[in-house]
């Protein structure tokens, strides 16, 4: 008899839009029988072969896990994740199992009383990597093309800083660090895709104590490196000429608060500076509280004085999104009444599903859309930071959201 199989789903599954649904698909680590689906989840078909299904549920997958769910022996359901880790409730009678937290230890978890229980963590495989449908671009990106083979890796999880919108610390409020050995491991695999781009998926790259040593080893794959770093710890120790070294291509630097940078960014343009001397691209995230804009003053307001950071920054790549209040976090108790089930669909940053009326939120993404454009397609933006009609991924997206946009 064949040797039990271990599928490995992510839901929502990969079907190419990136702004609906994850590029990534979790693997378990230690087991050696996992096959893993990274699209058209329907077509496994529930045999005895099969011994569990392995589910990665976020919240935007959480109605299509549902559903497929209802076609699928329950006894072999196991999920884990963020969202069965905050709402475990919800996955009564969906799953044999629903893993709050971390886990790198499968069977010992799921061998535990009990319809939900706490993922067992040996700190010896974790965290479970993730791979990438690299066949699908999904990088959005100043300078890359629609060709490029794009992949992505991580080294860690967690982060300290304890953000009030942010749920990686709900998962763990600590960096967990995955052996260098691993490292290295996934990075022969890794080396085998000839990717042009990676992206390094740690929440803060440089919180690591030996980031120098996962860097120069994601180094061997040959591509341009994309990371995340707040400003500050971009300016201690040599980081970014340590960066440069390295073939990093582009950080991406969150700005919370455009009024206040918090103090993990509080050097914020000295540190986009120091990049922009060593020829690396600076990526720009911010969130905006659509609650917060509902009158076109407001709106006006809020978006003049970001495209003003944004001229005062002069990023490479700005990127918004919505603020997604997610349960555990600091913000959950001030949103919580104006969330429901129907909801999770829109859990991707891209829908101000916040604003009920429908003619509104349509004017708060269009302004979402216009001060980006306006800025990427601004004199300064092309004269003082980089050429924007290139054709890369950056424009035509742009274009895209542009025609659909301005009818």
């Amino acid at each position: 008899m064949n040797k039990k199989r271990i599928i490995g789903l992510t839901f929502p599954e990969n079907t190419g839009d990136s702004r609906l649904e994850p590029p990534v698909l979790t693997v378990l680590s230690g087991i050696e029988n996992a096959e893993y689906c990274f699209k058209d989840n329907n077509h496994i078909a529930d045999d005895e072969e099969i011994e569990y299904y392995a589910c990665t549920v976020y919240s935007s997958g959480y109605h299509q896990f549902k559903e497929w769910s209802k076609n699928r022996n329950k006894n072999k359901i196991i999920v884990g994740g963020y969202h069965p880790t905050t709402c475990p409730d919800e996955f009564e009678g969906y799953a044999h199992k629903t893993v709050v937290g971390q886990c790198d230890s499968f069977f010992k978890t799921i061998q535990q009383e009990g319809q939900v229980v706490n993922g067992i963590t040996e700190y010896k495989n974790i965290p479970n990597y993730v791979k990438y449908n690299y066949k699908v671009n999904h990088l959005i990106l100043p300078g890359v093309n629609e060709d490029d083979v794009c992949t992505s890796i991580n080294t860690g999880i967690g982060c300290p800083y304890n953000c009030e919108f942010c749920c990686s610390p709900i998962m763990s409020n600590k960096i967990i660090s995955k052996p260098l050995v691993l490292v290295e491991k996934e990075v022969e695999y890794l080396k085998s895709i000839h990717a042009n781009y990676l992206f390094i998926k740690d929440e803060n790259l440089p919180l690591h104590k030996d980031w120098k040593e996962r860097l120069a080893i994601i180094k061997r794959t040959g591509a341009k490196l994309i990371l995340f770093s707040s400003s500050n710890l971009l300016l201690k120790n040599n980081t970014i000429e340590t960066l440069k070294k390295n073939n990093v291509y582009m950080v991406s630097i969150g700005i919370d608060n455009i009024n206040s940078p918090t103090i993990k960014n509080k050097n914020i343009e000295t540190a986009i500076n120091k990049l922009k001397e060593y020829k690396i691209y600076a990526g720009l995230d911010f969130i905006v509280d659509s609650e917060s804009i509902v009158t076109e003053n407001a709106r006006t307001e809020f978006y003049t004085r970001l495209l003003e950071v944004f001229k005062w920054l002069k990023p490479e790549m700005v990127s918004g999104t919505f603020l997604v209040p997610f349960k555990g976090t600091t913000l959950w108790n001030k949103y919580s009444s104006k969330v429901n089930e129907n909801d999770y669909v829109f859990y991707n940053g891209k829908t101000a599903f916040l604003i009920k009326n429908n003619e509104l939120r349509e004017k708060i993404h269009f302004d979402m859309f216009w001060y980006q454009w306006l800025y990427f397609t601004s004199e300064l933006y092309n004269t003082k930071v980089r050429h924007f009609f290139i054709e890369d991924t950056l424009h035509k997206k742009f274009m895209e959201l542009y025609r659909y946009f301005v009818k």
